[in-house]
């Protein structure tokens, strides 16, 4: 029997990349070094309940180097080889440069994957759709009748939480982006909300006019200005 990984998303207050696994047994037993429990929605005959479980926290700094080289074929849980598998093309988009600044709804500085191109959108889309349960199985607040967080929501959550975590290395303070580049928490100054704001770093679907400088062939040459959009 394999641990089974639910993803919780960092608070409002803390960076995306602040988000943790939670490894649990299927049949309650405590998961090694496990010394908390989280609280999930969980198959109860033919309905649903609320069940308490004993689950080992593991951070993403330590789970995305070891899910991002996870074989396809490796012998662990659904939820795990499923989240595996959204870290690839979180690391993957990255990769491609696909990552925009942003906030939290506490307005704390954070990052974001984004804008997307159709086949990815589509990509992402069908990982949600093959998210198993155990994998999202976090209780919505106040929901009446109990339901979990939706599997699409939850793996935008872990993708935005994968691209946070990356840019927030060990030497991103010395090369500048106060908030956007230490691990703690930080809070935008009016000055950095109102360039964000302006860079439409909280919605992907606008485009901003700008201009692209090219530099002359020579010393006599001149510079030329083409004026472009860009989302």
């Amino acid at each position: 029997m394999h641990r089974h990984a639910t993803f919780v998303p960092a608070e409002a207050h803390e960076p995306p990349g602040a988000g943790r696994l939670a490894l649990w047994w299927t049949d309650g037993s405590p998961a090694e070094g496990a010394s908390e429990r989280l609280e999930l929605v969980l198959p109860a005959g033919q309905s649903v309940r609320r069940r308490s479980v004993a689950v080992e926290y593991l951070g993403l700094a330590d789970a995305i180097p070891v899910l991002a080289v996870l074989p396809a074929d490796a012998d662990v849980s659904p939820s795990m080889a499923a989240w595996a598998v959204v870290v690839k093309v979180a690391v993957d988009l990255v990769a491609r440069g696909r990552i925009l600044p942003t906030t939290t709804a506490d307005g704390v500085a954070a990052w974001r994957v984004g804008p997307f191109d159709t086949p990815d959108q589509a990509l992402l889309d069908e990982l949600a759709a093959g998210l198993p349960p155990e994998a999202h199985a976090l209780p919505i607040a106040g929901a009446r009748p109990l339901r979990m967080v939706s599997s699409g929501v939850h793996v935008g959550r872990l993708v935005d939480a994968v691209a946070d975590r990356f840019v927030r290395t060990a030497a991103a303070p010395s090369a500048g982006g106060g908030p956007f580049a230490t691990a703690a928490s930080g809070t935008l100054d009016a000055t950095t909300a109102a360039w964000l704001a302006d860079a439409g770093g909280n919605s992907g679907d606008v485009a901003h006019p700008g201009l692209r400088l090219h530099l002359p062939d020579g010393p006599h040459g001149h510079f030329a200005a083409v004026v472009q959009l860009r989302s």
